[in-house]
C-alpha cells in the first residue's frame, strides 16, 4: 500500500506524538490537525488542490514550510525523464545557492536570490542542501479520482457504517490510488485500496487466478476489517490509519516508546 503522498511526511511526527490524552472510539473521531503539523497538512492541501500535473512544487523535504520554487512543466506531456531532468537543474541551482550561503560567512553581504533563500531556510544551510525534492501537483489526478470515486462512495460508506467505523475513511483510497482499478504500485500493491499480497491475503483471496485486491467492493470489506483490527490494537485512529501503511507492529512499538 502506498500513502507516501499524504501521509509520509506525518509517520515520524505520528509516531512521536503522544495520544494518551485521547479518548477514541471506533465508530466517532473528530479529525483535525494534530500539533505540529500544520505546515505538512497546507503543503499537501496545495498539492491535492491548487497545482496540476502541470507543475512540481521544489521543496525541503523534512521542513515543508520551505518551498523553493513552483516550476510550471508546460503545456506539452513531457515524458517522465524530461520531466525529472528540468527538475534536477532546478534542484541543483537550490542546491549551489544554499552551499554559498553556507560558506558565506558576512551574511548582511547576500543579495539578491541568495538573500531570499537564507531568510527563507534561515539555518542550517548544508544540510537543506541535501534535502531538496520535487512535487508534482495532483489537483487533476485528484479531481478525476473525485468523479470515478462516485460509483463506488455509497457503497463504501454503507460498509464502513455497518462496520461501525468512521465515514471520514472513505477518503483513503483518493490518496492510495485515485480510486483507479487497475492501480498497481512497485511494491505490488493492487487495487483501490493499495493493499500488498501478504496484507490482503489476511482478507481476501489473493492469487494468479483470482485477486480480489481489484474488486472494489471486495476490498472495501477488507480494508474496513484491517482498519478496525488496528484501530482495536491501539486505539488511536491517526496511529490505526498510519499502520494501514507502515505496519501495526511498527506503530505499536511507537506507541510503547512514546
Amino acid at each position: 500500500m502506498s500513502l507516501s503522498l499524504f501521509l509520509a511526511p506525518f509517520c515520524l511526527s505520528v509516531a512521536n506524538a503522544n495520544f494518551s490524552y485521547e479518548t477514541h472510539t471506533v465508530s466517532e473521531y473528530h479529525f483535525t490537525t494534530p500539533p505540529g503539523l500544520a505546515d505538512q497538512v497546507n503543503f499537501w492541501k496545495k498539492i491535492y488542490s491548487e497545482y496540476s500535473t502541470r507543475h512540481a512544487v521544489v521543496h525541503d523535504m523534512r521542513d515543508l514550510a520551505i518551498v523553493y520554487e513552483v516550476v510550471y512543466l508546460g503545456n506539452k506531456n513531457l515524458s517522465r525523464r524530461s520531466r525529472e531532468r528540468k527538475l534536477e537543474k532546478v534542484k541543483k541551482k537550490y542546491k549551489q545557492i544554499l552551499r554559498r550561503i553556507n560558506k558565506t560567512k558576512n551574511k548582511s553581504s547576500l543579495k539578491g536570490e541568495d538573500l531570499r533563500i537564507y531568510k527563507l531556510v534561515k539555518k542550517d544551510f548544508y544540510k537543506a542542501s541535501r534535502q531538496i525534492r520535487a512535487q508534482l501537483g495532483l489537483k487533476d489526478r485528484f479531481m478525476a479520482g473525485v468523479e470515478r470515486s462516485g460509483l463506488y462512495m455509497t457503497e463504501i460508506l454503507r460498509i464502513l457504517k455497518n462496520n461501525n467505523l468512521p465515514e471520514e475513511l472513505s477518503i483513503l483510497p483518493h490518496v492510495e490510488s485515485s480510486f483507479q482499478l487497475g492501480a498497481y504500485s512497485s511494491a505490488g500493491a493492487a487495487g483501490i485500496w493499495q493493499f500488498t499480497r501478504s496484507t490482503g491475503r489476511l482478507f481476501m483471496r489473493v492469487g494468479y487466478d483470482v485477486d480480489e485486491r481489484r474488486d472494489p467492493i471486495l476490498a472495501t470489506h477488507a480494508a474496513a476489517k484491517l482498519l478496525k483490527r488496528n484501530f482495536q490494537e491501539i486505539n488511536s485512529w491517526p496511529l490505526a490509519i498510519t499502520a494501514y501503511n507502515h505496519g501495526l507492529q511498527g506503530m505499536k512499538r511507537a506507541k510503547k516508546r512514546h
